[in-house]
């Protein structure tokens, strides 16, 4: 009920300031978490297996899920007021979303070793004060980010039938995608595995096998560097491996927990 009204939300400009307080949500809890690491109690002691092969095709897929924004990129640049900086734009958020995730799987690691859970407030002590502003404020970022993520979704489905851009039809489209998520997380509560299989069948697949295609499809028969194109096929190659053995195994867990 509280993320519907932002989903009727139609301008990207409106929408940047819903999403600006996920971004500062985020910070929130790294500093939550890092805090309670370092100085709140939990401490930088745990030791696991700096290796588990088991795991890979699991963790390649979460990997994999962090990178799946290529969705609303071309939406977010279509609606800057400067498109030439898009590219700009977009380096600084890998990068920054890069130090972010190492930041939080080092220290997530460095506390809890191999007992860390699918979401790391899960492993947090509540009788910590800064443990409870972690839990509380991981709330704040699907709210705000939902709507962004929605947003090509609703907007594709208006271009295809244009009898969903009017004004009703378009509320109920976008109240109905939200109730359809309500349903598929009830059906479907395993969060870690649930992730982990979205990651591996259609993050990859986003990610790195469609741009990799789409690259060789565009520059088939120029005289780009060879380097270059054995590069882009490694990377689709590992797309393919994620997309095949992450499926598997994470479908595998999913059915072993239903």
């Amino acid at each position: 009920m509280v993320v519907l009204p932002t989903t009727w939300l139609k301008s990207l400009g409106r929408l940047a300031y819903v999403s600006v307080t996920g971004v500062f949500a985020c910070v929130v809890v790294m500093g939550a978490v890092i805090w309670v690491g370092l100085c709140g109690g939990v401490g930088i002691h745990e030791k696991g297996s700096p290796l588990n092969l088991s795991g890979i095709p699991v963790a390649a897929s979460i990997y994999a899920l962090c990178f799946t924004g290529h969705g609303v990129l071309p939406t977010i640049i279509g609606s800057m007021k400067d498109r030439s900086k898009g590219s700009k734009v977009l380096t600084f958020s890998f990068i920054t979303c890069v130090v972010a995730y190492a930041l939080m799987s080092i220290f997530s690691y460095l506390m809890f070793g191999d007992q860390i859970k699918s979401q790391i407030t899960l492993n947090l002590p509540v009788k910590y004060f800064s443990s409870k502003i972690a839990i509380y404020v991981v709330v704040i970022l699907p709210l705000s980010k939902y709507a962004l993520a929605m947003a090509p979704v609703t907007a594709a489905i208006e271009e295809i039938f244009p009898l969903c851009k009017k004004c009703a039809v378009s509320l109920s489209l976008r109240t109905m995608m939200v109730a359809i998520t309500v349903i598929v997380a009830l059906i479907f509560p395993f969060f870690g595995s649930m992730m982990a299989f979205i990651g591996s069948f259609l993050g990859s697949t986003i990610a790195l096998i469609l741009p990799c295609i789409c690259y060789l499809k565009i520059f088939e028969g120029t005289k780009s560097g060879r380097i270059e194109k054995v590069i882009v096929m490694g990377i689709l190659m590992i797309g393919f491996s994620i997309a095949t053995l992450g499926t598997y195994f994470n479908v595998k867990r999913i059915m072993q927990q239903m």
